[in-house]
């Protein structure tokens, strides 16, 4: 009888499937790499939050898209609190192209 019941409701209504491609973070998200930290978001990375990479190459690479993913054992980010926290042990590097006024608009 629940068996009729239920095909009785359903009559008229079609099942309609979609195939999409969406990419991964926009379901599972991303959380923050730091040991202990729940801190997670879905979607573009929110400010304050910063890609953590490791990689392994003979030179160092400007970009990080040409190192196989095979040398790269850490492809992560970091809340703004731990962002904060790794950049305080770290040492301080010079930037001196940073530091100034972008070139041509002295």
């Amino acid at each position: 009888m629940t068996t009729q019941r239920n095909t009785c409701q359903r009559r008229g209504m079609v099942k309609v499937w979609e195939k999409a491609y969406i990419p991964a973070n926009q379901l599972v998200g991303y959380q923050c790499a730091w040991k202990g930290c729940e801190a997670h978001f879905k979607g573009d990375l929110p400010y304050g939050w910063v890609w953590l990479v490791t990689y392994r190459a003979p030179t160092p690479q400007i970009m990080a898209c040409p190192i196989p993913q095979k040398d790269m054992p850490r492809d992560a980010v970091l809340c703004p609190k731990h962002n904060h926290a790794l950049e305080r042990l770290l040492v301080e590097l010079p930037h001196p192209e940073l530091s100034g006024p972008a070139a041509g608009s002295a």
